[in-house]
């Protein structure tokens, strides 16, 4: 078990610092927006859609297969599908254009903390 809580840590901290994949919230707004378009049936699939979607898919995943292990508490339920997870993104990031310029996976932390707060 302590494998998989190093293996959970170990993912967050590298989509937190990667710079290979490092984009900030600009770039996080637009791929989620291009991807809510292409769910809606406006926007066919796009590199940018599939950006976001592993971005929001990866910590989604970390936080839910792992929120009682990692360090901090995050109370994401296990039943939020991806989509909801994008729009509660894209509603977060537009919510707080100030903090825009923070790298990406940051910002997907934040938004659910703000969505999902514990109580």
């Amino acid at each position: 078990m302590k494998a998989g809580i190093a293996a959970a840590v170990a993912l967050v901290g590298t989509l937190a610092s990667s710079s290979a994949l490092a984009l900030d919230g600009n770039g996080l707004l637009i791929q989620c927006q291009t991807l809510i378009r292409s769910m809606e049936g406006q926007d066919p699939d796009t590199y940018d859609s599939g950006r976001c979607m592993g971005v929001v898919q990866a910590v989604t995943d970390v936080l839910v297969l792992y929120q009682d292990k990692l360090p901090k508490k995050f109370c994401v339920p296990h039943d939020v599908t991806y989509g909801q997870g994008v729009r509660i993104v894209v509603k977060y990031l537009q919510d707080h254009p100030s903090l825009l310029n923070n790298h990406d996976t940051v910002l997907v932390l934040a938004a659910y903390n703000d969505a999902f707060g514990c109580v």
